[in-house]
Parts: structure tokens; sequence; C-alpha cells
């Protein structure tokens, strides 16, 4: 009872007591740094400046705390202050520019892996108020107007399959960029997809791209770089944040959102929920609706998701953490005979991550652990030769994985980052026919092992920066199976390419990586980078044959995995308002992957489809040129422009099928644009705020031949297009309403699969905030 009452008495005489701690945080121009991480050592406290460069941190204890301040291209700085009486203490900051390369960010509030990115490289950093105020509807949007970032999302809100790929290495396939979700992979090992609709714009603290290979610290799928997604942690007691939205086809939506700490700090919590409709459009080409104008509805969409995480920091270096996901949608495919919903696609996704964060002396633990299923269903109905077809395609597909890594300093100059990670993904899938008694099934397993060493060192004292590092990748591809039960005359022409029992396949290779970085003086420095980028077949390629846009694809389980070579250079200035940078880069591809024809071609009832096949090209060059520019004004203007160059060739190629009579060698490689640049503004006021995005996307091959496809487009390529953006919003205290519009000009155009863009988009929106 006596230790009861003496707690009782110290927590409220801590409270009494307890001041504000405030400042500002600079450049050494003395403007004023915004989104700038400042945390209390000795507390659990994180927070971020805000445009003027302001940070406060309110009821802090008396006695001495330790204030950190840290901002990517900045030296990180300490600072300890002593809170007594009831004086608030002021405590302010100048930031020097020094390298990219920095230690982890440690957050207490906001713990995660960004300094793990932190390499000599072309690093684009998104926080969260720039992704709140930027002019687009989804993720793939904001992510859309980075130089070196190709985004097909085409059907906006109805994508069931947007790709964001980097420096071209991508196309039509996610598969050659990483994605993570709080440093975790989220490209499945069935189709080295990501589901985008799961991310939501209110839940990201901020984005991390870092383009380029980065295959020493991520492994598998890190080839053109990685896009990292952190989600927002609970900084106060209680926060909660409502959305309702309304817009064009009749969409509508909300999400709510609430977190929160205890008054220990010792656990924290959040949870987010939300659902989006929509009616749809019609998205099938005018040409196409003049024939099969009865079948022909609008798609549709109907989505929500929840999440919750729960997390326990006992001290200031650890804590537990974990979190469940789940997400559910039905998207139309724009189709309708017999069935209620008519053809759609659906996703049930479940996605559940644990994380440990601790300290060993002077050396960082890092262990994460997570698992990913998704129920994939895609339901398909059709005339064939004036013959009513229904199936249905179920697919199971699991991945799961474990990360444990060390960083620990060596002699003051030196970082060491080490450590091993294991990957298992599988698929178990089946096209059932109820028009027929077919039943298809694909199955496969792969399992990826690796092994990471990286140093980092200061060469000469904030001038001259190395990282370098090593990496061992090991897959192994196993219970493979494509087979037919009761095959009918329908889909004879798949038994021909039935396997079984195939033997196991293994994959491996080194992945080093040499990165430089000088700094000539606080307003100008250069890198220079040299790596090796790795990736392993995906399941659909290995073990999946079936229709594809490109035509009728065929499994290859002799697929080998792929290696590229990375070189880039590039500078960037930065002084009072003005900030660019300029890159550079060279990669050349071994046994890359891409579709190829075999010559051959099935009668699929509909139409005569050409077979395709994954399969290795000798050799493959890409050559690209990213140019930035970003301009500001203090407080409320800011603009900026960038543009992105990439030529990606076939520079050797050796037949490996029989029927391919077309030498591919200096042909350029399909749905990937030569050109692109974005452009915007932001104006932020008191009264109104309001921000508009251009976006070009240049024009791309459609066949891997570069000849005119006389089946549909009647063109060698797809045309060039520009999107604009914009969007207007006010804060009326805790309420801001906001009205958006995507594609001003109403633009029309189709997407590599066939479909029409929705055109202009508008959006209303309503958000409360409410801070405990």
């Amino acid at each position: 009872m006596k230790f009861i009452l003496l707690a009782i008495s110290i927590f409220f005489y801590l409270n009494c007591c307890s001041q504000n701690i405030s400042g500002y945080i600079y450049d050494p121009e003395g403007n004023p740094l915004e989104f700038a991480s400042v945390v209390i050592d000795s507390s659990s406290l994180g927070a971020a400046t805000n445009s003027k460069g302001f940070y406060e941190f309110k009821n802090v204890g008396p006695g001495r705390h330790v204030i950190s301040v840290s901002y990517l291209g900045y030296a990180s700085q300490n600072k300890t202050v002593k809170v007594q009486g009831e004086k608030n203490t002021i405590c302010n900051f100048n930031l020097a520019r020094t390298s990219i390369i920095s230690d982890p960010i440690i957050v207490r509030a906001n713990r995660d892996e960004a300094g793990l990115v932190a390499v000599p490289a072309r690093i684009t950093m998104l926080p969260a108020k720039k992704i709140e105020q930027s002019a687009g509807t989804n993720i793939s949007d904001v992510l859309g107007s980075i130089a070196g970032v190709d985004v097909k999302d085409d059907n906006g809100i109805y994508s069931s399959q947007t790709v964001v790929s980097l420096r071209g290495l991508g196309g039509d396939n996610q598969s050659g960029t990483l994605v993570l979700l709080d440093g975790n992979p989220v490209n499945k090992s069935d189709a080295g997809s990501v589901n985008w609709n799961m991310f939501e714009k209110d839940n990201i603290e901020k984005i991390e791209v870092v383009k380029g290979p980065g295959s020493v610290l991520f492994g598998n799928n890190a080839m053109g770089g990685i896009i990292n997604i952190i989600t927002k942690k609970p900084v106060k007691k209680l926060s909660l944040n409502t959305n309702l939205f309304y817009g064009t086809y009749n969409t509508f939506g909300g999400k709510i959102s609430a977190m929160g700490r205890t008054d220990n700090s010792l656990f924290y919590w959040k949870m987010n929920a939300g659902f989006k409709k929509s009616d749809g459009y019609i998205n099938t080409p005018d040409y196409i609706i003049k024939e099969n104008d009865t079948i022909v509805v609008p798609v549709f969409l109907d989505e929500w998701n929840a999440s919750i995480t729960a997390g326990f920091q006992p001290t200031e270096r650890s804590l537990v953490e974990i979190s469940f996901n789940v997400y559910d949608d039905q998207r139309g495919r724009g189709v309708k005979i017999f069935e209620e919903s008519g053809a759609n696609s659906e996703h049930d996704t479940y996605y559940t991550l644990g994380k440990y964060r601790g300290k060993l002396k002077s050396t960082s633990v890092y262990l994460n652990i997570y698992n990913y299923h998704e129920d994939y269903n895609r339901l398909n109905e059709y005339y064939s030769m004036s013959e009513y077809k229904l199936y249905e395609v179920n697919s199971k597909r699991d991945d799961s994985g474990l990360k444990l890594w060390f960083e620990s300093p060596f002699k003051k100059i030196f970082n060491l980052t080490y450590g091993a990670e294991i990957k298992a993904g599988s698929v178990d899938g089946a096209d059932v026919y109820y028009s027929s008694t077919d039943v298809v099934t694909n199955k496969g397993k792969i399992e990826l092992y690796g092994g990471f060493f990286q140093v980092k060192s200061k060469i000469i004292q904030n001038k001259l920066f190395l990282v370098s590092g090593i990496r061992y990748d090991l897959s192994r591809f196993h219970d493979a199976l494509f087979s037919i039960e009761n095959p009918s005359y329908s889909i004879e022409y798949l038994a021909d390419y039935q396997f079984f029992d195939i033997p196991v396949e293994t994959y491996g290779g080194f992945s080093p990586k040499f990165s430089l970085e000088y700094y000539l003086n606080d307003n100008l420095n250069g890198y220079a980078s040299v790596g090796k980028g790795f990736r392993a077949p995906i399941l659909e390629d290995l073990c999946r044959t079936g229709r594809k846009k490109i035509g009728f694809k065929i499994a290859n389980p002799d697929l080998s995995s792929e290696y590229i070579m990375n070189y880039e250079t590039g500078f960037n200035y930065s002084k009072k308002r003005i900030k660019t940078g300029v890159s550079v880069y060279f990669m050349s591809g071994k046994d890359f992957m891409y579709y190829l024809s075999t010559g051959d071609s099935v009668n699929l009832g509909y139409t005569i489809a050409p077979v395709f096949k994954m399969s290795n090209i000798s050799k493959v060059e890409v050559k690209g040129l990213e140019l930035e520019a970003e301009y500001s004004l203090p407080e409320n203007f800011s603009v900026y422009a960038n543009y992105t160059y990439n030529q990606s060739v076939i520079k050797e190629f050796v037949k490996t099928e029989s029927g391919v009579d077309t030498d591919l060698s200096g042909k350029f490689l399909t749905d990937i644009p030569d050109h692109k640049y974005s452009f915007g503004a932001n104006y932020k006021h008191k009264w109104i705020s309001a921000s508009i995005s251009a976006k070009y996307t240049g024009t791309r091959w459609v066949n891997e031949t570069n000849t005119i496809d006389y089946n549909y487009l009647r063109s060698a390529k797809y045309p060039a297009y520009t999107n604009y953006n914009f969007k207007i919003w006010k804060n009326i205290k805790e309420l801001t309403l906001t009205f958006s519009i995507d594609n001003i000009l109403n633009t029309i155009y189709t997407d590599s699969n066939g479909y029409r863009c929705p055109g202009r988009f508008m959006l209303f929106e309503a958000k409360y905030k409410f801070n405990k």
C-alpha cells in the first residue's frame, strides 16, 4: 500500500513539474527544415518539425534530457537540456550538410529502418505532409511524380494490378522493384505483384524511394530499386482521424483511425478501418462495345480494410510490436452475361507482422517476422464460338519470412551491418470450369536464403564516405506441377503443356556493391556506385500456363535467375531555396527474364492466340538520365520539376526455341516509356491551400518485335499522354475540406491491356482530426 501511495505521489509531482521543450531547426543558411525528426532520448517522445522548422514537446518531466535531431542529407546533432522549475526550455539547432550516409534512425514514436537505405544513391523521401498535399487520389499517383518511377495504374482506383517500377526494370511486371511495408516485403512469390490498394494515404508517415539495385541488404526483387512505405506510429496519448468522401461514378466511402500511448509510454496501439464503393465506368473501348454491347457493363469496386497494431517498449532501445492487417475487395471486369456480379476479381488478404528491436552493448539488434496470405479469385464468363463459358480461378498464395540483422560500430569510423534472412512462398491454384468438366491445377513452392555484410565508413570526416557490401542468395524451387483433370474438347490444347514431378531447381549468386560519396562543400556533393542485383523467377512463370494479355503463355520450370550490374553517378546541389539533382546510370543484365514467342499458336475458341514463354535473354542494356529540381519560398509556395530518359534494349539474343524466327537483338523492351516528366506546384495559406501537378508518359513499344500490332492498336507503340491533377483544401480548426480532380482535361487513353481509363475523376473529402 505504501508503495502505491509513493508511486501516486511521484506521478502527481512529475506532472506538476512537467514543462515544455521547443525550438527551431535550420539549415546552414538559416532556412527552416520541415519534417526534421526530433527525439528525446530519455523518453518515448518523437516529433517532426512544421513548415517553420518548429517542434515542441509538452509535459516533459524535470531533469536532464538529450534532444536528438536528424534529417536526410544533414549531420545529426544531439544537445543536452535541463528542465527545472516552471520555466519552459528552448533548444534550437543549425544542421550542417553532410553525406546521406547516416546511422539507423531510432525514434521511439516512429522507430523504423530508415538508416538501412541511407547509402550513396538517388534517394527520394516523401513525408506525410507532402503525401497528404499531393494532387492524386492513390499512393501510386504520388509515386508517379518522382523521376525514374514508372506507374501503370491507368484505371485509377479500379485497377486491380497496379505496377510501380523503377528505372525501366518492370514494364508491366512488379517483380523487378522491391516494395516494403515497414521494412518487410509485400511482393508476392507467385506473381511478384503488390496489392497497392491496401495502402491508405492517410496512414503513411513517409515513403522512401531508393533507386538502383539494393540487393546487398534486401536480396530478391530489388533490381530496379526499393520503395519503403513506413506507416504512422502513435506519438500522443490519443489521436483520432475520420474521413468521409464522395466522387465521380457514385464513389463513396469512409475511414477511421485511432492510436495512442499509455501515460508511461510503455505500451502503444493503433487501429484503422475503411471502406470504398463505386458503381464504376465502362472501360471497354468503343469499337468493342459495338460488337458486344449486350454484355458490356461498368466496372465496379467494393472494398474494405482494417488493421490493428500493439507495441511494448520497456526501454529506450528495445521494443516488441505485432500488427495484423486484413483487406477484402471485389472489382468488376466490365462483362456480365448471367452471373449476378459478372466477371470480377477478388483479393482476400491477411498480413501479420512481428518485430523486435533491441541493443546488446553497442550492437543494435533487429528482427522481423511476417506472414502474408492471399486468397485470389477471378470469375470469367464469356462467349466462345457462340458457346457460353464460365470458369473461376482460385489461387491460394502464401509468403512468410524471417530477417535477423545487427549493426555495430567499429573503431568510430566504421559501421557494420550483417545478418541473414529466410523467405518461403507457395501457390496452390486451380481453374475450375462450370460450363464443362475441366479442372486445371498449378502448384509450386520456392524458398530463398540469404546472408549479407555491409560496411559504412567515413574516410575523410564530412568529406568522403564509403559503403561497400556483399550478399549471397540461394533459392530453391520444388513441388511443382501443372495438370488437367477431366479435359473437354475446348481445352485439349493444354494437354501438351502438363508436367509432374520435376526435379528440384536451385539458383544462387553473389551481389556485391561499392559506393562513394564526396562533399565538395556544404552545397555540392557527388556520388558513384557499382552494384549487382539478383532476382529469382516467380512461381507464375515457373508453373502456370494460361491466358495473358499478350496472348497465351506457357510455364517454364527450367527458368533461371537473372542478374544485373548497375553503374551510376550523380550529384546534388542545394542552396537556400533551390535543390537540384542529376543521375546517370547504365545497367547490363544477364539471363534477363522476358516473354518470348515460341512461334506456335493455340485456338482459344474466340481467337487464335500466339504462344509465349518467359525465357532468359542473353543480355539486356538499360541507359538512363534523371534530372530533378525544386524551388521553395518560405512557408507558403513551392514548385518542382523532373525529367527521366530511359532506353532499355536487348543487346544480345540467342534463340532458345526452334519456333522463334526473329532475332530480337537491338529491339527495345516493351511497355517502358522512353521519356517521362513531371512538374507541379503547392501553395499553402491560412485561408485556402492548393496543389497542381502534371505527368507526361512517353510512347512505349507494344510487342517484343517492335512491330505494328494489327489485332488491337494498329500501331507499334502506345501513344504518349499527359495527365493533370488538381487539389484544393481548407482547414477549419480540426476539420479539413478537400476537393480534388484527377485528369482535369479528361484525356482518354487505353492501357496495355486494351482498357479505357476512367477519364476525369472528382472527389470531395471531409476530414476531422482530434488529438489529446
